[in-house]
């Protein structure tokens, strides 16, 4: 499943210098090393969204869970289409029917 999070902007940006000062970053996580959770990561792309908005309002990012890989998107800000995304959507379909195959191999009993 793929997660996107979008931002409208409906007001006039800030200048850069007034937005940069006022981004903060979050704590770290609290958790015993290893990746941070799903929630984290979801939270982490709304973020990033919400300081972009004004800025790149043709950047999007989401979070593709069956990879638990970061992507982005740039839209065309007037038609909402998607021009392009980094990794391609066919690239990480084909990871996600990679580890599929992958897992029926290791499944079989024989």
């Amino acid at each position: 499943m793929i997660t996107q999070v979008t931002q409208a902007v409906t007001a006039a940006p800030a200048p850069v210098s007034q937005r940069a000062a006022s981004v903060r970053l979050p704590p770290a996580p609290a958790q015993s090393g290893g990746a941070p959770s799903p929630p984290d990561v979801q939270a982490a792309v709304n973020r990033a969204n919400a300081n972009l908005a004004g800025v790149s309002e043709g950047i999007r990012f989401g979070f593709n869970e069956a990879l638990g890989q970061l992507f982005v998107q740039v839209v065309d800000q007037h038609s909402g289409q998607v021009i392009g995304q980094v990794p391609s959507k066919a690239f990480m379909d084909s990871q996600v029917a990679n580890m599929e195959y992958i897992g029926m191999l290791l499944n079989r009993k024989g």
